[in-house]
């Protein structure tokens, strides 16, 4: 009996005082909030859609991104350590901690939220990439942790890891069967025509793999002739490689030959179906002829 007291004193007195951990959140919050006020303007610029003084679309959008991701880990660490550690009042976590560790999530929640903010005004203005969507992922997987540690601060036992595990392993594992590349391409192609962008980087989408032939097709018939022989050429570069090159002594120049064989082992239906639609429209790219201009 004499050993289980003691050991139920040793529990109790086990971890971080409450106290100072309640005064170490509280600063931590405190310059948080004076953070937030200091800056109304930059922060919540992106929701009213226009750019505070001195920033580019591009540097606004960055630059909040580093700023999301520097703190976000900086509370992470925080909340999850802070209880953790902290000395629980009969298996509970004092009122405080709790308060002050749900303000942090939610000032997490708050931040990512701008940044989407910033991030969608990019993309209104420019247009998408690979790198603006997955970006963008990685924001709303970030605001889905915050989401189970805010739960978990509440119910203890509420497994927070094991959420932020699964949705991160779906958000993968659905990045394999959603194709970036055409949504970045098809999106970019119908903001253009739709007037939505006053422009398109044709440069852009020949980085693209295989899924940005049928954009590219798109714009190889487009109104604009510069557009229209951007997409001729790189449709062309393209079509060359589905056939066998040999270099010809007497132009000195690589002659298209033969269509190569497709290889099965290979085979990917993205590819499969870019080749398709390459060699069913070759007349509408084929009299392109690369120029040293374009090298």
């Amino acid at each position: 009996l004499r050993d289980v007291e003691r050991k139920g004193r040793e529990e109790a007195n086990k971890g971080l005082d409450s106290t100072i951990l309640t005064f170490f959140l509280g600063g931590i919050s405190l310059v948080y909030v004076a953070y937030l006020f200091s800056q109304l303007a930059y922060f919540f610029s992106g929701f009213r859609g226009f750019l505070p003084e001195g920033f580019t679309f591009a540097e606004y959008a960055r630059r909040g991104f580093f700023e999301l991701t520097v703190v976000s880990v900086i509370n992470i660490v925080i909340v999850i350590l802070g209880t953790a550690f902290c000395r629980k009042q009969e298996g509970k976590l004092p009122l405080g901690v709790k308060l002050l560790s749900l303000f942090l999530c939610l000032f997490s929640l708050v931040l990512a939220a701008t940044e989407l903010a910033k991030m969608k005004l990019y993309m209104d203005n420019y247009g998408l990439t690979q790198l603006r969507i997955l970006t963008t992922l990685f924001m709303v997987f970030l605001a889905v942790v915050f989401l189970a540690l805010i739960v978990h601060i509440f119910l203890r036992k509420f497994p927070y890891m094991k959420i932020a595990v699964i949705v991160g392993s779906l958000m993968l594992v659905s990045l394999n069967f959603f194709s970036v590349d055409r949504l970045v391409a098809e999106y970019n192609v119908w903001a253009y025509q739709n007037h939505v962008l006053p422009s398109v980087d044709v440069y852009t989408i020949t980085e693209l793999g295989d899924a940005a032939v049928p954009s590219l097709l798109t714009l190889a018939q487009d109104t604009d002739p510069k557009v229209a022989e951007a997409a001729k050429l790189e449709l062309y570069d393209r079509w060359t490689q589905l056939h066998e090159n040999q270099w010809n002594y007497a132009t000195q120049s690589y002659a298209v030959g033969e269509v190569l064989p497709y290889e099965l082992r290979s085979f990917n239906l993205t590819s499969y179906r870019a080749r398709q639609l390459l060699l069913e429209n070759e007349d509408l790219y084929i009299t392109v002829q690369k120029t040293e201009t374009y090298r």
